[in-house]
């Protein structure tokens, strides 16, 4: 009954496969947005015609049963890292999904409106392969704090990207290393200082993730560079800043595949990571593009060094969220009251009578994209 109109964000979803088509259009819409379109709905649904109005009321009532039950289970996948939207490779830059959450944004302390936007960036800092296989490690930023950590995987060459693991709030990955079915990325949290280095781990080909923390009671500092030689076997370099007592840097070992780590040793001088190649060694690089101003995957071939995919560095651009309006609820117009019959017809003829004048019907505000 009438047109609804309702905020269509123009962001791309991180919870891309909870998402629904309008449709008729491209643009992809929350749950959330939805259930807020309806409200609106509902309030033109009960201005409407008898007929219509029953309809919708159905309609309306299986809805705010099924889409809620289905947002929960989108959130539960969301927080166990298993909804992932492939990401396909079409020769232009990628570009990450990123969620504008007023929340998680206000936490590190951005605020953002319509006319002063927050760009998002996307930093990748990590690259490693195996066969078909690529791990990118990373995260998103705005202009002055960390939101999000990021790791990309693709069994395909670099076809088509997935992220396998929930993004941690203010944390990024470092680095990431592949060996067989195991795989590590290493990273630390951002906010509000650089605190507590964790190694997010799979033993089985990366369909599950395990994070676990270098040190039970926590260390101060951000992961300088890590190897492993074997499954079991590997070292990893903490930088605790230069005004960290007894030494800047702290070597750390593990014996169980990451599970566990020992302190060594803490310098001043950075460690060498015994049995680590070389910068000049490596097959796989990060570059950056500042003409399409997106990191460039390239792979070395010969002297020369292909590219194998790209992303963008600019993700989103969040601004004020908007609500719709509420719906002005109008009253139907009275029945026009019939006039008594005279008993002489009138010596003039009588002019038709005049309707009431119906209500002008308000118009919707204009979705805000």
């Amino acid at each position: 009954p009438g047109r609804i109109s309702h905020p269509l964000e123009q962001h791309v979803f991180q919870d891309a496969p909870c998402l629904y088509i309008i449709a008729g259009t491209r643009w992809p819409v929350s749950i959330a947005t939805i259930m807020r379109g309806l409200e609106a709905a509902e309030a033109v649904r009960r201005s409407a015609s008898p007929l219509a109005g029953r309809i919708a009321a159905r309609v309306f009532k299986r809805l705010h049963i099924v889409l809620p039950a289905v947002a929960a289970l989108c959130a539960s996948a969301q927080e166990a890292g298993n909804v992932s939207h492939p990401l396909v490779n079409t020769g232009e830059p990628i570009k990450v999904a990123f969620l504008c959450d007023d929340e998680d944004l206000a936490a590190v302390g951005m605020a953002c409106a319509d006319d002063d936007p927050c760009p998002i960036y996307l930093e990748l800092s990590g690259v490693s392969a195996l066969g078909r296989k690529l791990s990118l490690a990373g995260n998103l930023h705005g202009a002055s704090a960390t939101l999000y950590s990021v790791l990309l995987t693709s069994d395909d060459a670099g076809a088509t990207w997935k992220e396998p693991v929930a993004r941690i709030p203010g944390a990024a990955l470092e680095q990431v290393q592949l060996f067989a079915k195991n795989a590590w990325a290493a990273g630390e949290t951002q906010v509000p200082l650089a605190r507590d280095p964790f190694f997010l781990i799979t033993s089985d080909g990366g369909a599950s993730w395990r994070r676990e923390p270098i040190s039970e009671d926590g260390v101060a500092g951000a992961i300088q560079g890590f190897w492993f030689d074997s499954t079991e076997h590997g070292e990893v370099i903490v930088d605790g800043g230069r005004t960290a007592a007894g030494g800047r840097y702290l070597l750390y070992e593990s014996h169980t595949g990451g599970e566990n780590w020992s302190a060594v040793s803490k310098t001043g001088q950075m460690p060498r990571l015994r049995r680590a190649p070389s910068p000049d060694e490596v097959d796989y690089r990060i570059d950056g593009d500042g003409k399409t101003r997106a990191f460039v995957v390239e792979k070395r071939e010969g002297v020369a060094w292909a590219r194998i995919a790209a992303f963008a560095v600019q993700v989103a651009s969040c601004g004020t969220r908007h609500l719709p309006p509420p719906v002005e609820q109008t009253q139907p117009p009275e029945p026009a009251q019939e006039q008594p019959q005279t008993a002489e017809p009138p010596t003039q003829p009588a002019h038709p009578q005049s309707q009431p004048e119906r209500p002008a019907r308000s118009t919707p505000p204009e979705s805000h994209r």
